[in-house]
């Protein structure tokens, strides 16, 4: 419910698929915010796991459940930007954590300009050891993704507006983020780090289809065959 205007709900959407070992840690770091206008959205695609009985703990702070196949990742997270009822929306997948218990709290308890898209750092998480990673130059967005995505708030009017175009199989973020950016929307950097992620996530495990996919994403975007050869010069 919403809090007043000051106070924007901010719908944190948790894309899961056979996640029992992920999924309870994730859930906890939104519960934990001391920021308490938030709606938790979750979006399973059919877990086999024991993900949807750990979920039922905790089903009095879960706004919406939705466990049915779908179609890869993005479909699941468009699903997800489409029962979305928050005025900011952002990703936190199984195994992602806020990287404290103020993050939305240090971002939202001020008004906001008009910016549409927020983002910060990330801590980077390799099991043995962690490192914060900085958010990039967004004048170089071409070359890749410059901040996770689950350290990106998004208004959510304009996602529902703007979803994620499910033919790009792993940079469909990237497609999004580069749109964006090139429609002149405004962005808003903060110096803080907004999440945690595990190494190992779909595009780390894929790299050359992820470079394959930017490859195609910024040629599709910018139309310029300068970035096609540096892609070619990546992948080489």
């Amino acid at each position: 419910m919403k809090v007043g205007k000051k106070y924007p709900l901010v719908s944190v959407i948790t894309v899961v698929l056979n996640a029992e070992e992920l999924i309870e840690a994730t859930v906890q770091s939104v519960t934990e915010q001391i920021y308490k206008n938030i709606e938790l959205i979750i979006v399973d695609g059919g877990s086999s796991d024991s993900t949807l009985t750990i979920l039922g703990r905790y089903k009095k702070y879960i706004s919406k459940l939705v466990s049915e196949p779908d179609d890869g990742i993005y479909n699941a997270m468009n699903k997800g930007i489409n029962i979305a009822s928050g005025d900011w929306v952002i990703f936190m997948n199984a195994g992602d954590k806020f990287s404290s218990f103020d993050v939305i709290s240090s971002i939202f308890n001020s008004c906001r300009g008009p910016e549409k898209i927020i983002y910060g750092d990330v801590i980077v998480n390799y099991g043995y050891f962690s490192f914060l990673k900085r958010a990039g130059d967004l004048a170089r967005l071409w070359t890749g993704m410059k901040f996770s995505h689950q350290s990106a708030f998004i208004e959510v009017i304009y996602h529902k507006n703007n979803k994620y175009d499910e033919s790009f199989r792993i940079a469909a973020d990237f497609n999004f983020f580069l749109n964006a950016y090139k429609n002149q929307i405004q962005f808003k950097y903060v110096n803080i780090p907004i999440s945690t992620v595990i190494i190992g996530g779909v595009s780390e495990r894929n790299r050359l289809q992820t470079i394959n996919d930017s490859r195609a994403v910024v040629h599709s975007v910018l139309h310029n065959k300068f970035y096609d050869y540096v892609y070619v010069f990546i992948l080489i």
